[in-house]
């Protein structure tokens, strides 16, 4: 077993077999490969024993987790438009084309699907104006009442569905995204991301509604509370039997509620290297009172009540986590992994595949820590290559140049044959400076975003050391009217060429800081529908790239 220290808490990075696996801790069960993108939500459905995934690839997959390992995978569902963001079950007889349950889907392009156990599509809910985030279920008070659905999209409104009738209720004034729980006792909870006013985000709050049973059309839900306790944005909801329901947020933590929105409890998640983690997600495992948290620090941290009691490190940001029935959970990962953990060691994962998960961390930690700022001032001027010779084919060397009024880096490979330097690209993170719009800054990075009709739009964006990544990339958004599902990419994005720390508490901007994921009942994120956003960075490597020669920059690696 490894373990290192990371702001002040213990991160696990466990190598185990069946004869050594310490029955307290969590440890790796299975690797669930089947996205070429993030994976953004999670639901287990009771009725087939599924693990269902959905994912920035606009792809949902089906795990029949109660099998032996490996665990076998259904046909995948490609109606998808867009990211698959929200996932949630259908519980037998709710739904007359579901007789024996199925599932819902929140995608970015706007729809509610419903799907059948076998994963056949026989609903398509029209109404939100933007992307769908969470999706959760009432709880009928009468037992001739079937629930209803719950969705909240970055259109600021949740809707209550009638599904057999496809009719909703809007529930409106929300403050950007929206994530949504229903409670027990009747009432539904939703949670705002906030708005961003200078350079601040305000507003994001919680707000309990209750059904009014309105005589004149349907029913008229009323908001009969709110709490503004989170100081930062609300990115997700989970319900906790007959206790009440967790909430997480951008201001580093998980809190345990009431019915009535009072928090009892606080889980602070582990503060990284600059601040607060953004707590994407939470859930209560089967036990009832174990909790896992998901951030952007690319950890898992399991809470038994209020107590952090393991942080099982990730390569990568963790989204979402699920609850199996046995005792297990599932996480949802940036790298497009789904990674299940057992604390039973005969269901451990091979040796070989634990230390494969563990080499997955370290490199992931030796890029990031390759892909900091590489300074221009120690290297030679590209104009005076020819002082330098080279010792022998293929080597490399770093000059400082002068590209679009830009101070950059260069890596260059020597060439016996033409007796020269051959430039390869410049190195990522090397920038000093440049203008957009006639404005200076110590940064200047090019995006480059898919259009509609198939073709790319150029953009630069500025950015200042000292500043905020999610402030920076938030005003990009605003700026050109993007999809504000591209807000997570674009600050780190920013934060990985400038080699700037995660932001600090208080700083988080836009729709939701990282606006664009990780919210209600099995994932999150939204915004307006636009092309998938794309950093075809040609020509310019990270310093870990210099022999590959090629550098379309993926965001968030």
């Amino acid at each position: 077993r490894k373990s290192s220290r990371a702001g002040g808490s213990t991160i696990s990075i466990t190598m185990a077999t069946a004869m050594d696996v310490d029955a307290s801790e969590y440890v790796l069960r299975e690797e669930l490969r089947g996205h070429d993108g993030s994976v953004r939500s999670l639901a287990v459905v009771p009725s087939t024993g599924e693990l269902v995934t959905g994912g920035s690839d606009a792809v949902v997959n089906r795990w029949d987790v109660s099998a032996p390992y490996p665990s076998p995978q259904a046909e995948q569902i490609r109606d998808h438009d867009h990211s698959v963001l929200a996932l949630v079950p259908i519980a037998p007889g709710v739904l007359s084309d579901c007789p024996t349950g199925g599932f819902v889907s929140g995608c970015m392009d706007r729809y509610v699907r419903v799907y059948n156990s076998e994963g056949t599509p026989v609903r398509q809910l029209e109404g939100h104006e933007h992307g769908v985030i969470s999706l959760s279920w009432t709880h009928p008070q009468d037992a001739t009442s079937k629930p209803n659905l719950i969705s909240g999209s970055w259109d600021g409104t949740a809707r209550v569905w009638d599904l057999e009738a496809g009719t909703s209720t809007i529930l409106p004034g929300h403050e950007n995204g929206v994530c949504v729980m229903g409670l027990p006792n009747g009432n539904i909870v939703t949670g705002s991301t906030g708005v961003q006013v200078d350079q601040a985000v305000v507003g994001y709050q919680l707000r309990l509604w209750q059904d009014g049973k309105s005589d004149l059309v349907g029913t008229s839900y009323a908001v009969i509370g709110s709490k503004s306790d989170h100081e930062g944005a609300i990115r997700s909801l989970d319900l906790v039997p007959h206790m009440g329901f967790i909430s997480t947020s951008n201001d580093g933590t998980m809190r345990m509620r009431g019915q009535d929105m009072t928090a009892f409890s606080t889980m602070a998640h582990p503060p990284c290297q600059a601040g607060e983690n953004f707590v994407y997600g939470g859930t209560v495992l089967s036990t009832g009172c174990d909790f896992v948290s998901c951030s952007e620090d690319q950890t898992a941290c399991v809470w038994t009540g209020d107590s952090l009691t393991q942080t099982i490190a990730h390569p990568c940001t963790v989204w979402c986590a699920a609850a199996l029935p046995d005792g297990d959970f599932a996480t949802a990962g940036q790298d497009g992994v789904v990674r299940i953990f057992t604390k039973d060691p005969l269901k451990a994962a091979p040796p070989e595949a634990q230390a494969a998960f563990v080499a997955q961390i370290e490199e992931a930690r030796a890029k990031a820590k390759a892909s900091q700022n590489v300074t221009a001032n120690d290297k030679p001027h590209w104009s005076n290559r020819a002082d330098f010779q080279g010792k022998k084919e293929g080597q490399v060397q770093m000059f400082q140049a002068v590209r679009e009024g830009r101070v950059v880096v260069l890596a260059a490979q020597w060439s016996v044959m033409s007796s020269d330097w051959i430039e390869v690209g410049e190195v990522a993170g090397s920038a000093s400076g440049g203008t957009v719009d006639g404005v200076s800054y110590d940064h200047v990075f090019p995006i480059e975003m898919d259009s509609m009709g198939g073709g790319v739009v150029k953009y630069e964006i500025g950015y200042n050391n000292g500043d905020n990544p999610y402030t920076c990339a938030q005003m990009f958004i605003d700026k050109h009217q993007l999809d504000q599902a591209n807000l997570d990419q674009i600050a780190n994005y920013v934060r990985n060429r400038a080699g700037a720390p995660p932001p600090v508490l208080g700083m988080d901007a836009g729709g939701g800081a990282a606006g664009a994921g990780g919210m209600g009942g099995g994932g999150g994120g939204g915004g307006s529908v636009a092309g998938p956003l794309c950093m075809h960075v040609s020509n310019v490597l990270t310093p870990s790239q210099w022999l590959w020669w090629r550098a379309d920059v993926i965001l968030h690696e």
